[in-house]
């Protein structure tokens, strides 16, 4: 990557990449998240992980809740921000990498503060195809000068099965084109981490 990240410092005896267990948490964007069970999975001789597909070089990271420390890691690369008493860290996260690239899959590590100070989360964060890239790309710049098309593209985009392509209309920072059908679906993915395919659509 471009940048070179601080070195990830962890305490306990595990690390992001080696996480103590790998369990449920509410990642709002990208999304949504997706566990994948393998055969040695659902055998028990495998521990499930979970996946969510990318379609933005540089993806807003926006979580349900404050955590206490989150991680990216990529290949020797690796990024960290850790939460204090004078510095929490908030919900939402500027892209702090390099753009992504299609195809590419990043490990995004968190600790909520009802985790552990051992236990993290780890979530394959990985890049669709590059039409997928263009897709949305040009769905933005069609739809986000106005409520009125942001909403129609966030119903296409349902209405197709178009689970990433959705979150990413729903969560885009455009302020012009915000409207209260727009913040009612927001909030209800905050309080219920609902999954796409539960929306009503607006």
């Amino acid at each position: 990557m471009g940048t070179q990240p601080k070195m990830v410092s962890v305490g306990g005896s595990r690390s992001p990449e080696q996480p103590d267990k790998t369990i449920p948490t509410c990642l709002l964007y990208p999304g949504p998240v997706v566990k994948i069970e393998s055969e040695q999975t659902k055998s028990g001789n495998n521990t499930p992980f979970y996946q969510v597909k990318v379609i933005e070089s540089r993806p807003q990271l926006i979580f349900s809740s404050q955590l206490n420390e989150i991680a990216l890691l990529y290949k020797d690369a690796k990024w960290d921000m850790l939460a204090s008493d004078k510095s929490p860290l908030n919900n939402s996260f500027s892209w702090p990498l390099s753009p992504f690239t299609p195809e590419q899959t990043i490990k995004l590590a968190i600790r909520t503060k009802e985790n552990s100070g051992s236990e993290w989360v780890v979530i394959h964060l990985v890049g669709a195809t590059a039409d997928e890239f263009r897709t949305i790309e040009i769905e933005h710049k069609q739809s986000l000068h106005d409520p009125n098309a942001r909403l129609l593209a966030i119903n296409k985009a349902i209405d197709q099965k178009q689970a990433a392509n959705a979150m990413s209309l729903i969560w885009a920072d455009s302020p012009k084109s915000n409207s209260p059908e727009i913040s009612k679906l927001q909030d209800h993915l905050r309080t219920q981490c609902a999954d796409i395919a539960e929306f009503e659509k607006p």
